[in-house]
């Protein structure tokens, strides 16, 4: 009957060979090993550590140079789609490298340099001298007087008679002025002419009648011309 093999691990295998004598390591026959033999276990606990996994490795290609310089790395175009200190991604996408300013190589374009004086001008200078003549450098006669003629017409395609004045023009636009000081957008207008909860101003620049028919006609063009200047 054949004798059977013993199989070996890989400690017992570790501690038979350094039980050689000086004669059997010469080369001699290895006594013991004849019907010895050794498998190395995976699942042997007494090794020192579990082989690892294979990794999958991703081959790596070198990147063709470029014509006119080194080669770029492949990593170079993954972060370059990752913001660094000096550069702002916007919501669409956009990405916006800060600049730092240049030196102030050259000469300045004309239209960067600022030849005004500060302060007003010469001719506010001379022409304005109160609230009122402030307000004329904004709107002046021409365009009051337009304004007049306009509102007229309007009014008397109503009422032959009606008429208005440049001064009552003027009142009613300070009305409105001092609406929006008092901050009266959603107050009704016709409060402020109330005995016990108005303004007094509004009393004594203006009545309250004489400022509803301003505002009922107030127009800024001619209905009869309006269709010629809207086919221009």
């Amino acid at each position: 009957m054949d004798k059977r093999k013993r199989l070996m691990n890989v400690q017992e295998a570790l501690e038979l060979l350094n039980r050689l004598s000086e004669a059997e390591s010469d080369g001699g026959e290895v006594s013991g090993l004849s019907d010895v033999s050794w498998v190395c276990s995976a699942s042997d606990g007494s090794s020192d550590s579990d082989p690892e996994p294979p990794r999958n490795v991703r081959p790596s290609h070198p990147d063709p140079p470029l014509a006119d310089g080194p080669t770029v790395p492949a990593h170079a175009e993954v972060c370059a789609t990752e913001p660094s200190p000096a550069q702002e991604i916007g919501k669409d996408g956009t990405v916006w490298t800060v600049m730092e300013p240049c030196g102030g190589a050259g000469r300045r374009q004309i239209q960067n340099i600022l030849t005004e004086s500060a302060g007003p001008t010469p001719h506010a200078r001379h022409n304005i001298t109160d609230k009122l003549t402030a307000f004329m450098c904004l709107c002046d006669n021409v365009m009051l007087e337009e304004i007049r003629d306009c509102t007229i017409a309007e009014a008397r395609r109503d009422r032959a008679t009606w008429d208005v004045s440049i001064m009552e023009l003027k009142a009613f636009i300070a009305l409105l002025y001092v609406r929006g000081a008092y901050c009266g957008k959603n107050i009704e207008m016709e409060s402020f002419w109330s005995e016990q909860w108005g303004n007094a101003f509004f009393n004594a620049t203006l009545s309250r009648n004489r400022f509803r028919e301003i505002m009922r006609y107030l127009r800024f063009d001619k209905k009869e011309t309006r269709r010629c200047r809207l086919l221009f």
